[in-house]
Formats: C-alpha cells, sequence, structure tokens
C-alpha cells in the first residue's frame, strides 16, 4: 500500500513539474515575440499616414578646371636630358605666374626617366628589325588648378606658345558643391512639405508627427572640353571653353502621421 501512495506521489509531482515546465515555454515564447515586435515594429508607430513626394534643384556655373601638361627632353644623357627638361618646364611656370597661378595649384603628377632607341638601318635605307639605345628620355607632367575659368582660353594659347606637348583641359566643376545640394534638398522638403498640408485638408484629416524621411539625389556628370597642341602661333585665336551649367537635383519622400 505504501508503494503504491509512494507511486501516485511522485507521478503527481512530475505531472506538476512537466506542466510548470510547459507554461515557464509558454511565457518565454510569448516574451520573445513581443520583444521582435516591438523592434521591428513599434507599438507607438501610428495607424494612419500619407506620404508625400518633393522634388527640388540648384543650378550653378562650374568654377574651376583643372589643365594639365607635359615637358620632355632626350638626349645622350640622363643629366642632359633632365636639364633639358627643366629649361622647359620652367618657361611654362614662368607664364603661369605672369598669370597669378602659383603655389598649391601647380603639381607634378609625373615624372619619368626611360631609355630611347632608334631604328637601326640596313642596307638601301631600309630599317631593320632592331633598335639600338641613343640616349635617355625624360618625361614630366604637370597638373594646374585654374579657380578662373575666364582665363582658360588664355591658358591654353599661353601654355600652347610655350611648347608643352599634350596639353589638356578638362573636368570643369563646381568647387563647393555642397552648398547647392543642400539647396536642392531644402527646395525639395518645402514643396514635399506644401504638398502634405494641402492633401492633409483635401483629406478632411490633421498632420501628425514626421514617421519617415528618404531622399534620392543626382549628381550632375563633368563638363569636359580638350585641347592637345605642341605649338600654337602668336597669331592664333584664343581657344573658347564653353563650361555650361550643373544642376543638382534632389528627390525626398515624407511619411507623416494622421489623425
Amino acid at each position: 500500500m505504501d508503494n503504491k501512495n509512494e507511486f501516485f506521489k511522485n507521478r503527481a509531482i512530475i505531472i506538476l513539474t512537466s506542466i510548470t515546465l510547459i507554461v515557464l515555454a509558454i511565457f518565454i515564447v510569448v516574451q520573445t515575440i513581443g520583444t521582435l515586435q516591438g523592434m521591428f515594429m513599434p507599438t507607438n508607430a501610428p495607424a494612419n499616414t500619407i506620404t508625400v513626394s518633393g522634388k527640388g534643384t540648384a543650378t550653378s556655373t562650374p568654377n574651376t578646371v583643372t589643365l594639365s601638361y607635359g615637358v620632355s627632353a632626350t638626349a645622350p644623357t640622363v643629366a642632359i636630358a633632365q636639364t633639358k627638361t627643366t629649361k622647359n618646364g620652367n618657361v611654362a611656370l614662368a607664364f603661369l605666374k605672369k598669370e597669378n597661378i602659383t603655389g598649391t595649384d601647380i603639381k607634378t603628377t609625373s615624372y619619368t626617366i626611360l631609355p630611347n632607341y632608334e631604328n637601326i638601318i640596313c642596307a638601301k635605307g631600309i630599317a631593320c628589325n632592331s633598335r639600338k639605345q641613343n640616349g635617355y628620355k625624360v618625361s614630366q607632367r604637370v597638373s594646374v588648378k585654374v579657380t578662373d575659368i575666364k582665363k582658360i582660353g588664355v591658358l591654353l594659347q599661353g601654355l600652347g606658345q610655350t611648347g608643352v606637348t599634350n596639353l589638356y583641359a578638362g573636368s570643369a566643376y563646381v568647387a563647393n558643391p555642397t552648398i547647392y545640394k543642400n539647396l536642392a534638398r531644402t527646395r525639395a522638403i518645402a514643396q514635399a512639405k506644401k504638398d502634405a498640408v494641402k492633401l492633409s485638408q483635401e483629406l478632411g484629416v490633421h498632420l501628425g508627427r514626421l514617421v519617415r524621411f528618404s531622399q534620392f539625389s543626382n549628381q550632375p556628370r563633368p563638363i569636359y572640353a580638350r585641347a592637345e597642341s605642341v605649338s600654337i602661333s602668336s597669331a592664333s585665336k584664343i581657344p573658347s571653353y564653353p563650361t555650361g551649367n550643373s544642376t543638382y537635383t534632389s528627390n525626398v519622400t515624407l511619411i507623416y502621421a494622421i489623425y
């Protein structure tokens, strides 16, 4: 009899323990689901919203251009080739200085020293399929930042007349585009807010707090111009350099709670 009572007693304890564990497991699952819902679906999220969009633009004329040019010389020795290259480069630098372009606006982007070769002439003036070294070629490439676009034509003409090679003008751009990006965004937001007020009036509802904001911006493409010359005569006309305009566009989306 005592064994039978002990059996039922132990069985009751096991059943009670199992029920307790099941209830505890259900409680943990419910708490976990509630936590996840709080993370991804905040309880304070408004049930009713309206969505409006706005577009704003800001236009600016590019005010900075990058020029680049090369100077080079070939000679039997490296030292002589370097001296000639430096002399040619100084002529170009003197011209830039006269145009008030100095300091950090001028920088060397590459400087190379390479062997120079010539074809070997065989009988009857026919070139053979072989070459021989006849000296060295020293080349220097220089980049110039120009902040006065009105001078571009004069600079292209003047540098060409100094005898530089591979003269290139390109990448007309706005030096501080942030100002125009912000202006475009401000205009886009103002338009969206105006539309939100109008839409709420038409719907007969009141605007609540701003729930969400998103933005997409378009950047203008760089404007390029190119000029290459080994020499330009003093009688040549000043090259033209049209820059056009750069337009920055901002598209925004606003989501408001309504009540």
